[in-house]
């Protein structure tokens, strides 16, 4: 009787260990979970705010395309001039053979 006792306890202990090791890990898992979730959900309100923000900058870089298409539009050499400008010679371009070998001259097929 007294072994049965004793098993019986010893079993009752362990079964006692087996659980609580089962709930602290489920415990674990779970915060684990809320806390990945937590980071997903902030990944995504941040990733929406660059989103937004980068619209933002596309269309003030358009605005202002259009703006530079505008006033390039109607400047002429002699408004240039005025303010020091001058229009290149074509004597001032660096010719293609002069300094790109083969390769990089034929690389523009690839």
């Amino acid at each position: 009787m007294k072994t049965m006792a004793k098993t019986y306890n010893l079993v009752q202990e362990y079964r006692t260990i087996m659980t609580w090791t089962l709930l602290l890990a489920c415990a674990f898992l779970a915060v684990t979970y809320g806390l990945n979730i937590y980071k997903v959900i902030q990944s995504t309100v941040t990733l929406e705010k660059i989103h937004g923000q980068a619209t933002i900058l596309g269309r003030e870089v358009d605005d202002l395309d259009s703006q530079y298409l505008k006033l390039s539009g109607v400047l002429t050499p002699d408004q240039l001039a005025a303010y020091g400008l001058s229009q290149g010679k074509v004597s001032q371009y660096i010719s293609k053979s002069a300094s790109l070998s083969r390769l990089a001259i034929g690389g523009h097929e690839l």
